[in-house]
């Protein structure tokens, strides 16, 4: 039987809807450029000629970078437009190979983070590996609390609001690496805070639901700070005279021109209360 790369038919549909939500979104505008289809034409040729030496996985990124590369020059005028080229990456089955990959390294680091935070709270809390060990019993970082599915979702959703606000390449790298650390503080949060519940340290009642509770919270007050982050890299510019004017400048010319306006009042009442006079 031949390998394939999609073994579930979500994941067939992952990748269409897609590429076709790409296709229709208002933020996908035809480019006035000319076409730059060197790219993705070099691209399909390393597609071909890897097909029969390389994984399907890495088979198939090189052909959505290639999709990405002609969708980014034919609508964008750019050589690749990072935004395109990282949902597409998404859309791949690659939840399985980051939890493979980075499962383990993102929970040590999640435990080695937390057990400091614990510490100041007074719990004599080291880390060991992905565990947490308090009073001599291990408390485990376990594989669903190690964040790659917050990580895939944080940088899906990352992705999708540089396209919607339009960032170049400098700010969506950007917005890459604060997402990537709002991504660990909030998975430290979650580990610290589950602390309290598993151990019985909050010696509270609390309900069944309070581990996915505390997850969902934590993963809202993630997204928010990553919309919030990339909201403040997308600072509005006004064009006036060929200049780029910040949005600083652009208050203080405000100012200006009130000042102006207000003056010119006071004048302008001054003279008729003088030909009323008169």
């Amino acid at each position: 039987q031949q390998p394939r790369i999609f073994t579930d038919a979500r994941d067939q549909r992952g990748l269409a809807v897609t590429i076709l939500r790409i296709r229709l979104n208002p933020w996908f505008l035809p480019s006035q450029s000319r076409m730059r289809l060197m790219l993705p034409a070099t691209l399909l040729v390393c597609y071909s000629l890897s097909y029969h030496f390389i994984s399907p996985l890495p088979r198939a990124a090189i052909a959505v970078t290639a999709i990405a590369a002609t969708i980014s020059a034919m609508r964008f005028g750019q050589r690749m437009h990072l935004g395109v080229w990282g949902l597409l990456l998404l859309a791949l089955p690659v939840v399985a190979s980051l939890q493979f990959y980075l499962g383990f390294p993102m929970r040590a680091v999640v435990a080695g983070l937390a057990a400091p935070m614990l510490q100041i709270n007074g719990f004599a809390v080291t880390a060991v590996g992905a565990s947490l060990n308090w009073n001599g019993d291990p408390i485990l970082v376990d594989a669903p609390c190690s964040g790659v599915k917050m990580l895939w979702t944080g940088f899906y959703l990352t992705f999708a609001l540089a396209c919607y606000y339009k960032l170049d390449a400098r700010r969506t790298a950007l917005a890459c690496v604060a997402a990537f650390a709002a991504i660990i503080i909030g998975n430290t949060f979650r580990a610290a805070a589950l602390f309290y519940v598993e151990s019985g340290a909050a010696n509270l009642p609390l309900p069944d639901w309070t581990h996915e509770g505390v997850g969902v919270v934590v993963f809202a007050a993630t997204a928010i700070a990553i919309a919030w982050v990339i909201r403040k890299l997308k600072q509005p510019e006004i064009m006036s005279g060929g200049k780029i004017k910040t949005s600083a400048e652009v208050f203080g010319m405000t100012i200006d021109r009130a000042e102006d306006d207000h003056k010119d009042h006071k004048e302008d009442h001054k003279r008729r209360k003088f030909s009323y006079r008169l």
